[in-house]
């Protein structure tokens, strides 16, 4: 079946969106990490490494390199690795769980548990999610190592509702840079990746 939302707007003029549940599939294993974990130290919401470039953390795209001695790693991307057992992580000389991390990013971002969330799902499933910031959206999210992003993602709690207004911004921003727009719509134990598209009949 295909699920139409035919939208009237101000100017009574239709405009339909194609609607559909995606199955992502999974398009490789997460990557495996180095033993022992790479330490790190908490750096306002970040985790800042004290790694020289080429490492395996960097080359599967984690991280942002400030100069060749230093790679700072963004919480939702902290956490993910934290819970691999992949960084350790102190604050102050003390060590931190994944937990605690969360909670104390959690005072600042109010959405750093949807988005990490989110964020775990992709990476369990090979996908190599990066900030959609720039897009007015969670993440830019590649199918592998390559050179363009095929994926807008936006996490979504549950019970959330979005304007149309929201929706039609975000499927246009999308389609003009030749993505495909996904609402990660999270519930209890599971996350539902919806796809809106603007057609025409």
């Amino acid at each position: 079946k295909q699920f139409l939302l035919a939208v009237v707007d101000d100017e009574e003029e239709l405009t339909y969106y194609e609607m559909s549940v995606q199955d992502l599939p999974r398009v490789g294993e997460p990557a495996g990490c180095s033993m022992p974990p790479v330490e790190a130290s908490l750096f306002g919401t970040y985790a800042l490494a004290h790694l020289p470039p080429g490492t395996p953390l960097e080359e599967d795209w984690y991280g942002k390199r400030l100069d060749s001695r230093r790679l700072l790693l963004r919480p939702v991307e902290s956490i993910y690795l934290m819970r691999r057992h992949c960084l350790a992580v102190t604050r102050d000389g003390e060590p931190m769980t994944a937990e605690q991390f969360l909670d104390s990013v959690a005072e600042k971002d109010v959405e750093i548990r949807e988005k990490e969330r989110v964020f775990s799902d992709l990476r369990g499933r090979g996908y190599i999610p990066r900030t959609g910031y720039k897009f007015g959206h969670h993440f830019r999210v590649y199918s592998g190592k390559k050179p363009h992003s095929e994926m807008l993602v936006h996490a979504v709690p549950s019970g959330t509702t979005l304007p149309m207004s929201a929706v039609s911004r975000s499927v246009r921003l999308a389609h003009s840079v030749k993505k495909k727009m996904l609402f990660a719509c999270i519930y209890t134990t599971d996350i539902r990746y919806v796809e809106f598209a603007r057609i025409k009949l």
